[in-house]
């Protein structure tokens, strides 16, 4: 009796072992499974970054264009606003006789060689400069509005030319024209006269900014407060 309990609990002592060790080693099919969820994984990941990714940038872009356009309408506003401040205030010049000395944007804008009538028609600009002290009404005045050392945009102000009285300019139309401005940009390109302004589209290209200008506004402004002005603005009236 006691050699065979003997025999018999070292072969169910092995087989336990046996079943424990295959137990505790990995499956090829496990192994398997595993791999291609991660190959399945990575692939969904991939397919959802691509669909996501282009509406991103589109809308990136579309709002810098956005943001371009209300600058430039900002620029155009506060060259107008200027304009009608130093005419109320009455100390101002024209461009084109501005002393020695003054600054000229304490002056009118320059003088365009067009009547009262056909202001609109100006052309295009076909240069740039740096300085307000040396443009003229097709130079544009290259302007970096966030002051990192690029320019950012184009203004072009200019006049037609206007009523005299006393020597001065006291009643006459006005218009500023602003571009967006980059490196590559070609002045045969613009449209000549611009007809509106650059239609902003949901894109990252600079697409019509290329021959259109950003921000256009075309006002009149007269001297009110002198003995003639009435009769002044009558006259201007009369040339539109």
């Amino acid at each position: 009796m006691l050699g065979r309990t003997h025999s018999i609990q070292p072969r169910k002592s092995g087989r336990l072992q046996l079943e424990i060790i295959k137990l505790l080693q990995p499956r090829k099919s496990s192994q398997g499974v595993t791999l291609l969820e991660c190959l399945v994984a990575i692939t969904v990941v991939a397919v959802v970054i691509s669909s996501f990714t282009p509406p991103i940038f589109l809308a990136v872009g579309t709002r810098v264009q956005n943001r371009r356009a209300e600058q430039a309408l900002q620029l155009a506003q506060a060259e107008i606003d200027r304009v009608r401040r130093i005419v109320e205030q009455g100390s101002y010049y024209d461009y084109e006789t501005c002393p020695a000395g003054t600054s000229k944007t304490a002056c009118l804008p320059p003088k365009a060689g067009i009547s009262d009538r056909d202001f609109r028609r100006q052309s295009k600009p076909s240069a740039f400069n740096d300085s307000p002290d040396s443009i003229n009404a097709t130079t544009a005045l290259r302007i970096d509005i966030n002051n990192d050392g690029k320019p950012d945009f184009l203004m072009q102000s200019y006049r037609s030319e206007g009523i005299q009285q006393s020597g001065r300019t006291v009643a006459f139309n006005m218009g500023v024209r602003v571009y967006a401005y980059f490196d590559t940009m070609n002045f045969g390109d613009l449209q000549d006269p611009p007809e509106k302004a650059a239609s902003l589209k949901l894109s990252t290209a600079l697409g019509a900014q290329k021959k259109l200008p950003l921000a256009i506004i075309y006002t009149s402004v007269v001297k009110s407060d002198t003995p003639d002005s009435q009769s002044s603005y009558k006259t201007f009236l009369e040339n539109q």
